[in-house]
């Protein structure tokens, strides 16, 4: 089974940056805060805080001297410019994209026009865009939008301005901004979904199509993780998503033969690689449960114990010796002084061989007066101990010692 690991899976430029410049903070500084969880990861969260950069929810409880770094999603306006009047340093980890979304929203309301956000109205990122303006419209997607148009035929007149959260689902964006375009008299559209977003998307999309599995890694909380999801499933019949390598199971990739593997933006590289060789292994362990060619190519071939009686055909005949195909993984030989001792000749003068319905028949031989008979061989393991054969009612039988075949 093949593992298809999406090139763009993990940490996206601005929670990289925000993660480098937390972790420089907290070193500079010998402790720091940061004001809810700095990206949507615990695990992240969890090793700064080890590293000395805590985690506070009440921007109030910083004191002058005090140092809070703000989330990668941003900040309500209001929050930022208390800590700083009351003396406190901000260190602004905002990711860039969403800053630029801010100052779109805030000149839109300054040009006089209605800023729409497209997004999830609680996430951290749509409320920090939306305190930068006055009268923000926000919907979570084109029924929303619908919906407020149809409710007072006056806002198809207002003029507005459309952005979206960074982490948007494209479709979704662009069904909302053609409506707006379609039905309303004065709009300005502004692509803000991250660069890095779609393409993880697009991948992602890519990647499902292909796959009979597909997983997905990230934090729960990861708003780019749940799309990513959502993106997968359209595409996959099976799709789980998973915040650590110790959630998978052998189970979930039984009779696959193409898994896929994905992560939000806010995922650490470590735990993805912990995830990929994890997978690797749980493939393996699912497929151990189905046999390979080798190992059923093996089963086929007879193992034969000191005293098996199996039928043997003739593939080679030499002027010293005869091989049969016994079945097993090596030939077994007769050799010349073994076959001589009963016919007084060479292997070569005496047999011609034919292999008919699975047995061994001799066809040639009734100048000695031996009818068409079955011959039989013993061997032991792979180790070849040559036949017996049937003339009339006597048996002449052979039996390996160790060294040689010899006849009892």
């Amino acid at each position: 089974m093949k593992v298809l690991l999406a090139k763009s899976a993990g940490f996206c430029y601005g929670v990289k940056r925000a993660v480098e410049l937390a972790a420089k903070t907290g070193e500079e500084t010998g402790g720091c805060w940061m004001l809810g969880d700095l990206i949507h990861n615990s695990h992240v969260v969890e090793d700064l805080a080890r590293r000395g950069v805590r985690k506070t929810e009440d921007p109030a409880g910083l004191a002058a001297g005090d140092t809070v770094v703000i989330r990668s999603h941003g900040e309500l306006k209001s929050v930022l410019d208390d800590p700083e009047a009351r003396g406190v340093r901000c260190v602004n980890a905002t990711c860039p994209n969403v800053i630029r979304i801010q100052r779109l929203v805030a000149q839109a309301e300054a040009e006089g026009r209605r800023p729409v956000i497209i997004g999830e109205p609680l996430h951290p990122e749509v409320m920090g865009v939306a305190s930068w303006c006055r009268q923000p419209l926000v919907f979570d997607g084109p029924e929303a939008v619908e919906a407020w148009l149809d409710g007072d035929e006056k806002s198809r007149e207002i003029p507005v301005t459309v952005v979206a959260q960074t982490t948007c689902i494209r479709k979704l964006f662009e069904t909302s901004w053609k409506i707006i375009k379609k039905q309303c008299t004065n709009v300005k559209i502004f692509d803000t979904i991250c660069n890095a977003t779609h393409e993880r998307q697009s991948e992602a999309a890519e990647i499902a199509g292909k796959a009979d599995v597909m997983v997905v890694v990230g934090d729960r909380k990861s708003a780019n993780t749940k799309h990513l999801t959502e993106i997968c499933l359209r595409r996959c019949p099976r799709v789980v998503q998973i915040e650590r390598a110790d959630e998978l199971s052998p189970d979930f990739f039984n009779g696959c033969t193409v898994a896929g593997l994905t992560a939000g933006a806010s995922t650490p590289a470590g735990i993805i690689k912990e995830v990929y060789a994890t997978m690797s292994e749980e493939i393996k362990a699912a497929e151990g449960k189905e046999e390979s060619f080798e190992e059923l190519l093996n089963q086929s071939f007879k193992t034969l114990n000191n005293g098996d009686r199996v039928t043997g055909i003739v593939t080679a005949i030499t002027p010293t010796e005869v091989q049969v195909d016994v079945g097993a993984k090596q030939a077994a030989y007769i050799k010349l002084s073994e076959l001589s001792d009963y016919f007084g000749c060479l292997p070569s003068s005496i047999t011609h061989l034919s292999h008919f319905h699975g047995s061994l028949y001799i066809t040639s031989m009734a100048s000695l007066g031996i009818p068409p008979i079955f011959h039989h061989l013993y061997d032991f393991g792979n180790v070849p101990v040559f036949w017996s054969f049937g003339r009339k009612r006597q048996a002449f039988e052979y039996q390996w010692d160790g060294t040689v075949a010899r006849r009892r």
